[in-house]
């Protein structure tokens, strides 16, 4: 039975390092040196940003889709999450990432976890809905034109219009469950066609009319750009709100604390 929230604000860092520390804290959220920090029946929620900005893939999913060159000239990395998915392009966002010991179907912790980012986003003005249907993932991956995650919405993703504002994913580690997702602040990762090796210019203008068509983000809601506080501060709200349970922030130096007590294992590549 979870009886509190415990956030962290790890601020902005690398791809790498945020995939790492995403998938060790979720291997190391049942050792004890992690529950001595947090508490035995605690749910950690982490908020991040991608400081240079990064394109991540899903786990089983073939980096030769990207071209390399072209990612290096702009700065840009590309890596891969512990989930699993299609590439998104990690810009102007902010990324949630929630670790807990499964005491629901993953499907339902699923719709949980949204559901409180959609009350968070509702103390800011911007009103979604649930996806209802499930997409037949297996059949769209085999496209090639499935490359982004944003152009299809799971069950209970959050959408504007039938346009997707918030993509997630999930990943088991035994008992615990790792969710974790991107929240759009403006619509900059719709440029991820820049970074496709493809030269199919269809296909290309494919795939870029997709991501218009079928996304969207904070700022073309709201007419402005919340800053990455004003949006961490939003979904605490909106955790606390829809979860009813007494939360806390881990100071600096005990988020500092809980990184190096995790820092010894490694995302695998």
């Amino acid at each position: 039975m979870v009886s509190k929230i415990v956030f962290v604000e790890s601020g902005f860092g690398d791809g790498a390092m945020q995939m790492q520390l995403d998938e060790a804290l979720a291997r190391a959220f049942l050792l004890p040196t992690l529950r001595d920090l947090i508490g035995a029946n605690a749910v950690l929620i982490r908020f991040y940003g991608w400081s240079p900005p990064a394109i991540s893939l899903g786990f089983n999913q073939a980096p030769t889709a990207f071209d390399l060159d072209k990612l290096a000239a702009d700065g840009i990395d590309l890596v891969r999450r512990p989930t699993g998915g299609r590439a998104v392009f990690h810009i102007d966002e902010l990324t949630y990432a929630a670790i807990l010991c499964l005491g629901k179907s993953p499907a339902e912790h699923y719709a949980d976890i949204n559901r409180a980012l959609s009350v968070g986003l509702e103390t800011l003005g911007v009103e979604t809905a649930f996806q209802k249907q499930q997409p037949n993932f297996r059949e769209r991956y085999a496209r090639v034109a499935s490359v982004p995650c944003f152009t299809a919405s799971a069950r209970y993703e959050l959408e504007i219009n039938g346009k997707k504002l918030v993509g997630s994913a999930q990943r088991r580690f035994g008992t615990v469950l790792l969710q974790h997702g991107s929240i759009m602040l403006t619509p900059k990762h719709r440029n991820l066609t820049r970074y496709l090796s493809t030269t199919d210019a269809a296909l290309l203008a494919g795939i870029r009319q997709d991501l218009d068509a079928k996304t969207i983000s904070v700022s073309e809601v709201l007419g402005r750009t919340p800053s990455y506080n004003e949006l961490c501060s939003a979904l605490k709200t909106g955790f606390e709100t829809a979860w009813q349970l007494p939360s806390v922030t881990l100071s600096p130096t005990d988020a500092a604390a809980l990184t190096k007590k995790t820092s010894s294992l490694h995302f695998e590549h």
